[in-house]
């Protein structure tokens, strides 16, 4: 997927070069993750609610689509611990620009505040992973078997628990950046690459896929509805898996090649979750800017208002990222970025011969 640069700050390939069939699953992955953000008043229209519940079902689902088509890539490629640093450098940024802006809006920081403004539980548990590849990828086939069928069951276990004890939400929420994301993520690893590694003996064709995933997020969506309980949507549901992994594979057996317009766009997908999904800033963007709750109780427009505001969202993500690369792109910061590369490489050289 990558191909080797000078610079660590700046993307590995070109936008004319990336296979648009991935580009456009991302934009799909950050899409739902940030409607799943858009709240909704209590004293709602019903169609409202509905629509917010729809959205809801879209967070982990893009989570888990996302995890997958870097997984796919990364079964294969080789280590490279720049994709760390860039990943960690991204949410720094984020992170200080949108301290700074959501004080400049009148929101009190205190120390706490500024440490949850950090707390991305995705760039966690992606960054886990990533460190886990190296030796995730030395795995047997038998092993990564046993533990796609056993993590299958555990996870089963876990979704099912959620509706026999509601109470287990509260450990979701203690657990879910630290432990969950880490090992969810390393565990899609392993299941990934075993599919891609028999993808030629998956008889599966589009209309299949396309069938996987409506099938599994209308479960979700009905059970969701019926029960109220959100235990089926979390990124660590099976259903859940299977509906991401059903929108990969519409894409995956496509050949539309490299669009250079959607190349870009999906360049900021990852700047989007980082920007909306801010701890401080984002009760800003969706009641401060978007005014979401009261335009939920009176407006059937909710819809409309959510697809315009990730407009808005992509726009001011495309600014920052662009800001970004310029500033990544500057010498001591190339220079320092590539020192800390090479060290890393070689400990991880080291570490896993």
């Amino acid at each position: 997927m990558w191909e080797k640069q000078e610079h660590v700050g700046k993307p590995l390939m070109s936008v004319s070069l990336r296979d648009s069939r991935y580009e456009i699953l991302r934009i799909v992955a950050a899409i739902a993750i940030t409607l799943n953000h858009i709240p909704c008043s209590e004293n709602a229209l019903i169609v409202n609610r509905f629509i917010r519940k729809f959205f809801f079902l879209g967070g982990q689902f893009g989570v888990n689509l996302y995890v997958i088509i870097g997984a796919w890539f990364l079964c294969n490629g080789k280590f490279k611990s720049e994709r760390i640093l860039r990943i960690i450098a991204q949410m720094v940024f984020y992170s200080l620009v949108l301290d700074i802006v959501s004080f400049a809006l009148g929101t009190s920081l205190s120390f706490s505040g500024i440490l949850k403004s950090f707390s991305y539980w995705f760039c966690f548990g992606y960054v886990i992973m990533l460190i886990a590849v190296p030796f995730l990828q030395k795995l047997s086939e038998r092993k990564k078997i046993c533990i796609a069928i056993v993590g299958w069951i555990i996870a089963s276990i876990i979704t099912i628990g959620g509706y026999i004890d509601p109470s287990l939400l509260l450990v979701r929420l203690s657990l879910k950046g630290v432990i969950i994301g880490p090992l969810w993520f390393s565990y899609v690893f392993v299941l990934v690459s075993l599919i891609k590694e028999h993808w030629d003996k998956i008889r599966i064709k589009r209309m299949g896929w396309i069938f996987i995933f409506i099938f599994s997020y209308a479960l979700m969506f009905i059970i969701f509805i019926s029960t109220g309980r959100s235990f089926i949507r979390e990124v660590c549901s099976p259903i859940c898996f299977l509906s991401a992994m059903g929108a990969f594979g519409i894409l995956a057996n496509e050949n539309i090649g490299s669009i250079s317009w959607i190349n870009r766009i999906s360049g900021y997908t990852f700047g989007v979750y980082l920007f909306q999904a801010h701890m401080l800033f984002r009760s800003y963007l969706w009641e401060g800017l978007f005014h979401f709750t009261s335009i939920s109780e009176f407006s059937l427009l909710y819809i409309l208002d959510a697809l315009m505001s990730l407009v808005v969202i992509f726009a001011f993500s495309a600014v920052m990222e662009e800001v970004r690369n310029k500033i990544m792109s500057l010498h001591f910061i190339n220079k320092t970025m590539n020192k800390m590369a090479v060290f890393w490489d070689g400990v991880y050289h080291r570490a896993v011969t």
